[in-house]
């Protein structure tokens, strides 16, 4: 725990590492042990706030009642210091703030005032419980006492700014403390010296780093004083290019988003343009360089760029600083000459810089795209658009960066500039392979084509493959289309037609794919030479682009064998480059989607997601693991075996929500780093971040798998994820990160993840419904405890009339639970009255025979499975029905709303003896129906699910699967070209390795919905 640290000492290493695996009973046990070993004089006040702390967090009240004793008692004696930041850390939050340690902790730093860590020590045990008021206390009494040290006077500055910005302290209270701080700011500020070559006179206020001046910028900004802020970093005492400055480039930053922020474009225009012309010693300013190192000067290419275009009228008419305006009185014709002399600070800069520079080049095209250029002629800006990504694909077309930086321009292109793009770009590639080099180039020259190659694959599958259109054949593209298509995909998206029509569109993706596939193919060969394995290869990323267009043409209703060739594409990746990060992520995330679970969790272990990652990356497994594998693997598999696989989706989910248990307490103890390091400005941007995690999507999302894996495998339930949820906030945040998966499509087309998530995009109507699921079944076993009458029909109101999603079965089992729990409110109310009875028992008769229409309904379409294919199956061919994520996620909710409805049965046949709510004969026989209609339900699933396993054994089976990735076409038998190119990639031992793994993970599946079907 975080009161650990810095102890004077530790009287037991057993107890100090029981209490920080928070094993309260067991660090019970040895502190009693202790006890009894001590005599009567040896009294041990560590062990004593030790144990009254850890009975406190006892879920006994006997045991907490008996913590708070021993507290008194403690606080009474006067306890050492040590023995208060235990109680400060253990016990506070639950003994409601108890004043009488803030009052002891003045006692104690009073009777040893000369003690300059006892100071510090009680100023960071308040930071870490987020005491700002005393903290504030804290800070004030040692600078009092310690008059010119800077310390004290710094964080007095941050406790009254913390003061200030909390909302649950007083607005009196508030408003004193935000004025505190602003004079304390004023007085730093001042006591810098004019004279530069002075020494800094040492008055308990010195600055000293930009760290400092970035300080009192966020005390200024967060009171509204933006011209005190502005004034600081261009005073000659504190600004930018002053000796305390230092000209860094995060103090720029914060100007340009102070001035951006104030609306002072003109300003700022003028402050990127001086920055642009004083980046290089050549310049013929005689100023400072405060741009540092050449990468940063991105930011100033976007700042200029948002001043052009949103530089307002009367800020035009009124420049006066560049003296080319002069002659020109129009504010139309002054903006066009404005962006004129950012166009002369491209061509300066180049001159500067060199001949071609990645940023210049970047910033044209930013200009070009959005029209800013040519006075908004949009017919002229696309055509020098195309021109200048012609130009950065020159200079740029064999680095690995080129398309991300070309594709957020390029897909901004008109239809006829991308067609003469594309010409222009493959007539340049063919004159650079039939250039000849030195025979020592040889390799460099080959490799360099290869990565052009891949480069301009990547945009021609963004700007023309990922924009299909409803044109038919032969139509001629002379301008943009108005009309829209919308295409099958997880979620139903509308985007402007593309070039290629959509009739014609499998065709080209089968050629496209056929190109990708040769040229990674052409790295098999390599791939045993002796190449590092961590070395990024441009033919991996034609394998990935290959398998997104396979993933493409599946979505498009055609070729359902696309996604196993896609798979068997990764593979061969993966095993040539281990360590291909976005390779592992696309197998992952295509694993999950085919019901895969075991080989997901297995591709998942290999990214070696860690620390922060956790509540940003386990998207892209856990999104529906809890029906698609919600269980541990039990065939074949060792524990060792586990550990070095990976192959448990549960454990993976479990290190997640772990981290989440953990990660406040952590991010709590690096706060008294900052404060020691006096970066007070990070320390306030890490205090904001302390809630991002917690009030992010991810945590929620893992919380409802957790439950419903919990309730589908019978793990008990853990305490401390339970406490993770709570109620679901007003809004979340959406916190997954996106960028691991290529995003290699036009910014109007449906991405990568969201064709390979199982289902559609979870949002926060999802999260609200199955956090009532989970609602429900604790209601069916605890009573109506967290969620009232009220809560239901605003839940009814919110959610249940939302439009269903594509995935209509989580839809189907919210109705379910929305019934059970309006059944079980009913229940809770208890009312006397005849007329609210008679009412409640209508309700509850309703709800019921809904419910009972609701099991025969899904009895009837799992019983004829075959039927209803598209629902269940993944029909790979007319022979072969795989069960991919959408039979384990139907079967899984099913069982689950069976698993509710039993337990709703169980509650009703226990209250209405209590409280006869409803006919006792009524009930009784309709109970036995629903129990009759649940058990039906599971033995159908049972027997489908042991059928599907048995074909999966078959070597039949396995056999017609690998023929589907490398074998012949199955209309006409002539040689699958696409089949050709992965059979001399990948070899047919590696497509029947891929099989058989799919065929394991499946069975281990089907075998759980045996076992949980049968119990």
């Amino acid at each position: 725990m975080a009161a650990l640290r810095g102890l004077s000492e530790l009287p037991d290493a057993q107890i100090d590492d029981a209490i920080q695996r928070q094993e309260w009973t067991l660090a019970l046990q040895l502190i009693e042990q202790k006890e009894k070993k001590l005599k009567k004089n040896e009294a041990s006040d560590w062990l004593a706030a030790c144990k009254a702390s850890v009975l406190l967090l006892l879920p006994e009240p006997a045991k907490q009642e008996q913590g708070r004793a021993l507290l008194d008692k403690l606080l009474e004696k006067t306890p050492t210091v040590d023995s208060l930041i235990i109680i400060q850390a253990f016990a506070e939050q639950r003994i409601d703030d108890d004043p009488r340690i803030n009052a002891l902790w003045l006692k104690v730093v009073n009777s040893n005032i000369n003690d300059e860590e006892l100071h510090k020590r009680w100023f960071k045990t308040k930071i870490e419980v987020k005491d700002w008021r005393e903290a504030r206390k804290a800070a004030m009494t040692y600078s009092r006492h310690f008059p010119s040290k800077r310390e004290p006077f710094f964080w007095t500055i941050f406790a009254n700014y913390m003061v200030a910005a909390t909302h649950t302290m007083s607005t009196q209270e508030r408003a004193l403390c935000a004025t505190m701080a602003s004079r304390m700011c004023e007085k730093a500020a001042e006591d810098v010296p004019f004279n530069a070559n002075m020494e800094l006179n040492n008055t308990g206020r010195v600055l000293r780093t930009p760290s400092d001046i970035a300080f009192l910028l966020d005390v200024y900004e967060s009171q509204g004083k933006k011209d005190e802020a502005l004034d600081i970093l261009s005073s000659d005492r504190t600004g930018i290019s002053s000796r305390i400055g230092r000209c860094s480039f995060d103090l720029v930053l914060r100007k340009i988003k102070l001035l951006e922020s104030m609306g002072r474009y003109l300003d700022l225009f003028r402050f990127c343009f001086e920055l642009l012309m004083d980046a290089h010693p050549t310049c013929p300013y005689d100023r400072f360089h405060r741009l540092g190192k050449a990468d940063n000067e991105w930011a100033v290419w976007l700042a200029m760029y948002e001043a052009v275009k949103k530089l307002p009228q009367y800020q035009i008419q009124a420049v006066d600083y560049f003296s080319e305006l002069s002659e020109w009185s129009s504010w139309r014709e002054r903006k066009v000459r404005l962006w004129e002399i950012a166009q002369s600070t491209w061509y300066l800069y180049q001159n500067l810089k060199g001949r071609y520079d990645r940023n210049v080049l970047c910033a044209a095209m930013l200009f070009f795209s959005n029209s800013i250029c040519y006075d908004g002629d949009m017919a002229r800006n696309a055509e020098e658009l195309m021109r200048r990504c012609h130009g950065f694909f020159l200079e740029n077309g064999d680095k690995n960066f080129c398309f991300n930086d070309l594709q957020q321009y390029a897909d901004k292109l008109p239809y006829p500039q991308v067609d003469k793009l594309m010409q222009l770009i493959s007539q340049n590639i063919n004159e650079h392979e039939q250039d000849s080099l030195p025979e020592g180039q040889n390799r460099l020259r080959r490799k360099n084509i290869t990565m052009m190659k891949v480069n301009m694959l990547k945009l021609e599958y963004c700007l023309v493959h990922s924009r299909v259109g409803g044109m038919t054949a032969g139509t001629k593209i002379e301008e943009e289309p108005a009309a829209c298509v919308k295409v099958r995909g997880p979620q139903s998206r509308t985007f402007p037609l593309g070039m290629v029509p959509l009739s014609e569109a499998p065709a080209k993706l089968e050629a496209f794919a056929l190109r990708c596939i040769k040229i990674h193919g052409s790295r098999a060969m390599t791939s045993t030479n002796g190449n590092s394995g961590t070395e990024r290869f441009p033919e991996d990323d034609a394998g990935i682009l290959a398998a997104s267009a396979l993933v493409r043409l599946y979505h498009l209703g055609d070729h359902q064998n696309a996604l196993l060739r896609a798979a068997a594409i990764l593979q061969h990746i993966i095993t040539i480059s281990p360590f291909n990060y976005e390779a592992l992520v696309v197998m992952t995330m295509l694993r999950a989607k085919l019901g895969d679970g075991l080989g997901a969790a297995a591709f998942y272990h290999k990214l070696s997601v860690k620390n922060i990652q956790l509540t940003t990356v386990p998207w892209l497994l856990c999104t529906r693991i809890s029906t698609i594998h919600p269980h541990r693997p039990h065939l074949d598999h060792s524990n060792a075996t586990l550990k070095r696989t990976g192959e448990d989706p549960i454990e993976h989910l479990s290190q997640a929500l772990d981290y989440y248990v953990h990660l406040r307490d952590a991010d709590q103890r690096d706060l008294a780093g900052f404060v020691d390091a006096a970066q007070y400005s990070n320390m306030m941007e890490a205090m904001d971040s302390l809630d991002f995690p917690h009030s992010g999507f991810s945590k929620y999302m893992l919380y409802v798998e957790y439950a419903r894996t919990a309730r589908l495998s019978g793990m008990k339930s853990n305490a401390k994820y339970e406490a993770l949820a709570g109620s679901l906030p007003a809004t979340t945040w959406d916190d997954r990160d996106r960028t691991p998966v290529p995003r290699w499509e036009h910014h109007a087309s449906v991405p990568l993840d969201e064709m390979l998530l199982p289902g559609d995009w979870p949002g926060e109507a999802l999260l609200a419904r199955q956090l009532m699921i989970a609602a429900a079944f604790n209601m069916t076993t605890q009573g109506n405890t967290s969620f009232d009458y009220y809560n239901v029909l605003q839940y009814e109101v919110n959610f249940a009339r939302s439009s269903p999603s594509e995935n209509s079965v989580e839809m189907d089992q919210f109705m379910l639970a929305m019934h059970c729990a309006s059944i079980l409110v009913r229940y809770d109310q208890k009312l006397p009255e005849d007329h609210a009875r008679k009412q409640n028992w209508e309700i509850v008769t309703t709800n019921m025979q809904w419910i009972q229409a609701f099991l025969e309904k899904e009895n009837k379409e799992v019983s004829k499975m075959e039927m209803h294919k598209e629902r269940f199956l993944w029909c790979i061919s007319d022979s072969i029905d795989a069960p991919d994520w959408k039979f384990f996620h139907a079967m899984y909710i099913g069982i689950d709303s069976c698993n509710l409805v039993k337990k709703l049965t169980d509650r009703i046949e226990m209250d209405n003896r209590k409280f006869r709510l409803i006919d006792s004969e009524w009930a009784s026989e309709k109970i036995q129906t629903l129990r009759k209609l649940c058990d039906e339900y599971r033995d159908t699933v049972h027997r489908k699910a042991g059928r599907l396993r048995e074909e999966f054994s078959d070597e039949r089976h396995h056999s017609e699967m690998v023929h589907h990735i490398i074998g012949q076409s199955a209309d006409s038998g002539a040689e699958d070209p696409i089949a050709g190119e992965i059979r001399g990639a990948c070899g047919e031992e590696a497509a029947r390795l891929l099989v058989r793994s799919l065929c394991r993970g499946w069975a281990e599946a089907l075998k759980n919905v045996e076992l949980i079907t049968s119990a």
